[in-house]
Order: structure tokens, then C-alpha cells, then sequence
């Protein structure tokens, strides 16, 4: 994959992440982006890919859920 392909795809995808935060379903962010559904999913599914956009979703039948932003570990240290 060449550098610009891969700054397109990082840019796909942090795209994907930031529609998903702000609560747009999966067939509107797959609508806004220009990707299959399943490909959307794929990637809201991807626990990697989660971790660096710093959204935590699940999908259960077809509707993306968010759970919480993800935490960086050094938070949890309290109490």
C-alpha cells in the first residue's frame, strides 16, 4: 500500500469513527463515505481500530451502539 493510500484510508476511517461518535447509523455513515456497509462495520467492530480513534462501539442487529470513549490505561489508577 503506498503512503498516500494509507493517509486515505486513515482518513476513511477516522471519518467513520467520528459519524459513529456522533451517533449516525451504520447505513449513513456507509452513505457519507462511500463504503459498503459491511466494510463500515468491519472496521466499528475492529477492537485496533477502536482503541486508536478512542471510540468503543458494539454492533447487535445492525445498529452501532456506543459504549464509552476509550480510556487511556494511565487513567484507571484512582483510589
Amino acid at each position: 500500500m503506498s503512503d498516500d493510500t494509507h493517509a486515505e484510508m486513515d482518513a476513511l476511517q477516522g471519518r467513520v469513527f467520528a459519524l459513529a461518535e456522533r451517533g449516525a447509523s451504520v447505513a449513513d455513515i456507509a452513505e457519507e463515505v462511500g463504503r459498503q456497509q459491511r466494510t463500515v462495520k468491519r472496521w466499528l467492530s475492529d477492537p485496533a481500530l477502536q482503541q486508536r480513534w478512542g471510540v468503543e462501539c458494539v454492533l447487535r442487529r445492525g445498529k452501532l451502539r456506543l459504549v464509552a470513549p476509550v480510556e487511556d490505561e494511565a487513567d484507571e489508577g484512582e483510589g
